[in-house]
């Protein structure tokens, strides 16, 4: 009896997919007013020290910051306070939960014309694609534009394109 013995022919390397560079950026801004009391209050026992974002003090016990960009403004509840800058009127968000695509326009009327302005918050997943074959990562580009009309026959068109 013959043993038989071999090798693969030839050790060729696997391909490593090419992954394109994340050049979305994100940004979060919020803006909160607390009311912490009913009547006039002395004030954050530590100043900074006493506001967290979850569980993560907005500025350090050595005074260095968490956070950057963040303003913090505070009234103790006299009668004779200024407003808070920033929230000068009452505001409402209303969800809308609609996917947009590029086949259908999505058009929206507003029936309340006291409005001073409005805020659209648009949101979608990673803008990225992934070839099944190669096993490649490649970005995407979304396209799409605002029109406002505010009386009839005027329309102002903003145009964007996010990478």
């Amino acid at each position: 009896m013959n043993a038989v013995v071999g090798a693969k022919k030839g050790s060729k390397k696997q391909r490593q997919p090419v992954i394109s560079p994340d050049s979305a950026q994100s940004k979060t801004f919020i803006k909160v007013l607390y009311g912490l009391a009913e009547g006039e209050i002395e004030g954050l026992a530590n100043g900074l020290q006493s506001i967290y974002l979850e569980e993560t003090p907005l500025q350090n016990a050595d005074g260095s910051l968490n956070f950057e960009n963040v303003k913090v403004d505070f009234r103790n509840g006299t009668n004779d306070q200024e407003y808070i800058e920033g929230f000068p009127a009452v505001e409402s968000e209303t969800a809308i939960d609609v996917e947009l695509k590029s086949e259908t326009p999505w058009v929206r009327a507003f029936s309340n014309l006291d409005l001073d302005a409005v805020r659209l918050r648009l949101k979608w997943g990673p803008l990225r694609t992934q070839n099944a074959t190669n096993g490649d990562v490649s970005g995407v580009t979304i396209e799409y534009a605002i029109d406002l009309q505010t009386e009839p026959y005027r329309v102002c068109r903003r145009l964007f394109y996010l990478s």
